[in-house]
């Protein structure tokens, strides 16, 4: 007899199996098509936000889901924390040479912590997330003090851990980022804060919005935008939102750079991201063929 599966291996299995009639435990998974993450996580979404369920998944259940799917996409995410990424720390070795590092704004859609560890390298320099974090052995609330370089994670960070019960959010060391943790005010279970990327983005959470605030404040101090690594996608509407109000603001013609090309990337996928940054922001755009790879070296 088999062992039992733990339950969130249960609970996954069955929930691919009623909504999209897909066995998990079969032999031809390499054959099976399977939904998008955005899809599977998507369906409980909007089933969470038009208070219905489905037949045999309850509204609890429903909710217990989502957080399933959200803690193995941090437990995919974290694998890769581990892999040195030496682009990232050699952007960040280039910026604190150029002497500019001070006026550099980061925004970053990304959870991991390949770019706050980067910058964490550079001597005498703090991140400054732009958000509040209690601290065990400081429970007032700290922000980056000092010499420090903007990185606002508009979709949250793997290392932010969130308590729902005290609405703290805890700044948790980099290779403690995404596990399992207690709160120590109150000993609730901590969430990781981050918005996944589900149709029905969700930034709702109050210091997410100050993380926002923060950011459109700062971008409309600066001269230049560098897009890297960002495809501009169509869903992404509400940081084309942020954008255009920065754009708007600005005092004449804000010079705006894209730098995502990458080994194998097709004519056809060159043509239409550039069609989506132009009729977005305008014809003015410099749409390069740089790498970030590019990018990072010759800062």
């Amino acid at each position: 007899m088999s062992a039992e599966l733990p339950q969130v291996d249960r609970e996954l299995r069955d929930y691919f199996q009623v909504v999209f009639g897909i066995d998990v435990t079969g032999s031809d998974l390499d054959e099976t098509v399977f939904p998008t993450f955005e899809e599977a996580i998507g369906v409980l979404d909007l089933a969470a936000a038009r208070d219905e369920t489905f037949r045999e998944l309850e509204s609890s259940k429903i909710r217990l889901l989502r957080h399933y799917l959200v803690r193995l996409m941090t437990d995919v995410i974290k694998d890769k924390l581990d892999r040195p990424n030496s682009y990232h720390r050699q952007l960040a070795k280039n910026l604190a040479k150029s002497g500019e590092i001070s006026d550099v704004v980061v925004i970053s859609t990304n959870y991991d912590t390949l770019i706050d560890n980067s910058l964490s390298f550079i001597p005498g320099i703090d991140v400054d997330y732009g958000i509040e974090f209690a601290e065990p052995e400081r429970p007032e609330p700290r922000m980056a003090a000092g010499n420090s370089i903007k990185l606002y994670k508009l979709h949250g960070s793997l290392n932010w851990m969130y308590c729902p019960a005290c609405s703290t959010v805890n700044l948790a060391p980099f290779q403690m980022a995404a596990l399992p943790s207690s709160c120590s005010r109150c000993g609730s279970q901590y969430s990781t804060l981050i918005v996944p990327p589900t149709y029905f983005k969700n930034i709702s959470n109050v210091h997410l919005g100050m993380v926002w605030n923060q950011a459109e404040l700062a971008l409309r101090e600066v001269q230049h935008l560098i897009f890297c690594g960002y495809s501009f996608p169509e869903a992404d509407m509400h940081i084309k939102y942020l954008i255009k109000r920065i754009q708007t603001h600005y005092d004449g013609q804000l010079a705006i750079t894209v730098v995502n090309n990458y080994s194998g990337k097709t004519e056809e996928s060159i043509t239409d991201e550039k069609d989506r940054y132009q009729r977005f922001l305008g014809t003015n755009v410099n749409y390069t063929d740089i790498s970030f790879e590019e990018f990072a070296s010759d800062w």
